[in-house]
């Protein structure tokens, strides 16, 4: 397996693992509030993870200047 799917599909998704998870067992109750609890967790990872991203791009861009 080449390392660029390594690196871009395997690595958010073992450091985000307790999210999924935590996100999965509140969907599994099955209700309206636990399943909007679950995509709120969930939405929020996301946002948090760009904007760490961003920022060490944006640094490093920086950097290189």
């Amino acid at each position: 397996i080449n390392s660029f799917y390594i690196a871009f599909v395997l690595c958010p998704l073992a450091s985000n693992a307790s999210e999924l998870i935590a996100a999965a067992n509140y969907a599994s109750k099955k209700t309206s509030k636990s399943i909007d609890i679950s995509l709120s967790a969930l939405t929020g990872a996301a946002c948090m993870n760009n904007t760490f991203c961003l920022a060490i791009f944006l640094i490093l861009i920086y950097a290189q200047n």
